[in-house]
């Protein structure tokens, strides 16, 4: 016989398994699915930029939390926690104002690469036709 379990998150810890609905199930697919396009777009994000221009935007998940706190729930911001935001919003904002710098290109370390010692051990001859040396 099952004992009686407080209701709402009080009971938590002594609550059976209970079958998630058809609408959790929805609002986590669409949860995992946004956050994998997010991921993606950072990971992309760092590769056409430099990281020290993408790396602030990695702080933007403390904002939208709480936007998301106040929409689903009405929690409400903690005045620290606002001039928390405040700082993270502060420190973007020289970003809109930066130069786009494309993020400097790699060399291959110094011995790596084709040289002129690579081209002879496959046989290739300077000077033939289609061959730069």
């Amino acid at each position: 016989m099952p004992l009686p379990v407080p209701a709402g998150p009080d009971g938590f810890v002594m609550r059976g398994f209970v079958v998630p609905s058809r609408d959790f199930w929805f609002w986590t697919f669409v949860q995992a699915a946004g956050s994998l396009f997010a991921v993606g777009m950072m990971i992309r994000a760092y590769q056409v930029a430099t990281a020290s221009r993408v790396s602030v935007f990695e702080y933007v998940i403390l904002p939208a939390s709480a936007i998301w706190g106040w929409l689903l729930w009405a929690e409400r911001l903690s005045p620290v926690a606002a001039a928390g935001m405040a700082l993270i919003a502060l420190r973007a904002l020289p970003l809109r104002w930066a130069p786009a710098r494309p993020p400097p290109r790699r060399r291959p370390p110094e011995g790596q690469g084709v040289t002129r010692s690579a081209t002879a051990r496959l046989g290739v001859v300077p000077g033939s036709p289609g061959i730069e040396t």
